[in-house]
């Protein structure tokens, strides 16, 4: 939409008290809104968001709420994704999410998705990253540009199996962050652990560290 017709919409509000929003336009309101500071507007622009909301579009209106600065909307969908974890990382939108956006959703106790999924998304995350990058799409590069986000993905929260077989054999773990894994997953209590091992959706860890 562009940006003289946005204006128009918002001016149109202002005077009459009317507007019409769809899903082609709302996030272009929604700027105007905020830019102009229309508060009546901007509720029922929120209001229509979450309710046209669903797994396939989340993640591109919670990368516009970040856009935008819009915190109740992003809490909306941010609430949404943690509600639909497993069937949300799978999708496009997921991977085309921000570092600050994919922190917001790895991060959260309150995330209900198994850690495997958890996993293999984040590596598809970081694969689209590093494309977006021009580089080389290899372990190394894909550990880098995970960053800190690698030790928010609970790995201790993995069966031994898929561990073994899926997470081991990658280089995107050190050898001595591998062992302590196996440790952690084996049921030895580890301390220093800077991987978050807390169980999502329950409040005490699994495996005695944070």
């Amino acid at each position: 939409m562009q940006n003289g017709t946005q204006g128009f919409n918002s001016r149109c509000y202002l005077y009459c008290d009317e507007v019409r929003i769809d899903p082609d336009n709302v996030l272009s309101v929604l700027y105007c809104c905020k830019k102009y500071n229309i508060q009546s507007l901007l509720t029922k622009c929120v209001d229509f968001v979450k309710n046209m909301m669903s797994v396939d579009n989340v993640c591109s209106l919670f990368e516009q709420a970040h856009v935008f600065d819009e915190k109740q909307l992003y809490k909306s969908c941010l609430s949404f994704i943690h509600q639909k974890g497993k069937e949300v990382l799978q999708t496009t939108g997921f991977i085309q999410l921000s570092r600050a956006c994919v922190f917001d959703v790895i991060s959260s106790d309150s995330l209900a998705c198994e850690e495997r999924f958890v996993f293999e998304a984040m590596l598809r995350w970081a694969e689209a990253e590093c494309k977006r990058q021009h580089k080389p799409v290899h372990d190394s590069n894909l550990r880098n540009i995970l960053g800190e986000l690698e030790f928010q993905i609970r790995f201790g929260l993995l069966d031994m199996s898929y561990y073994s077989s899926k997470v081991s054999t990658c280089k995107i773990l050190t050898d001595a962050e591998k062992v302590m894994l196996f440790q952690a997953i084996s049921g030895t209590k580890v301390d220093m652990m800077k991987f978050n091992g807390k169980e999502r959706n329950k409040p005490a860890g699994r495996y005695g560290y944070l």
